[in-house]
């Protein structure tokens, strides 16, 4: 009984952090490009888009608490995948705080945006939260401008 219940909770603790990471984990998380309304910007593997947070200034994450609430990272279980049009050495990971690994292009860590409910949506883009702007990124690495 004790083994069934330890295991009904470690399923429960599972289900509970990937509803609060917005389902942000990717056994090898693709990074491809998107068309968008706001130009070609970066999009995980189902065409979500990616975000920066200009506060990341060193390529590490410094969203954490209510901000990763709005701003779940882009995870990932092993090496982040290059797809057709992204760059392969701009790609790499950084630990979080909690041990998980966060998908980085460029110097940037990666997001999504919680009001962004189907793939193409860019509603968090040029958006000032948590102390500073978060922008779609284009596939050289750069914030999106429009």
């Amino acid at each position: 009984m004790r083994r069934i219940q330890a295991l009904l909770t470690g399923t429960l603790a599972a289900v509970t952090m990937a509803a609060v990471c917005g389902a942000g984990l990717a056994p090898n998380a693709p990074v491809a490009i998107g068309d968008t309304k706001i130009g070609k910007v970066l999009v995980d593997g189902e065409g979500r888009t990616l975000y920066l947070f200009e506060k990341d200034t060193k390529g590490e994450s410094t969203c954490y608490g209510e901000c990763a609430e709005d701003w779940p990272p882009y995870l990932t279980e092993g090496e982040p995948e290059a797809e057709e049009g992204t760059k392969a050495g701009l790609l790499s990971t950084t630990k979080r705080k909690d041990g998980s690994e966060q998908v980085v292009y460029g110097k940037w860590p990666l997001y999504y945006y919680h009001d962004d409910k189907k793939p193409g949506d860019t509603f968090g883009h040029d958006i000032d939260e948590f102390g500073a702007e978060w922008y779609a990124i284009q596939p050289d690495g750069k914030k999106a401008s429009h």
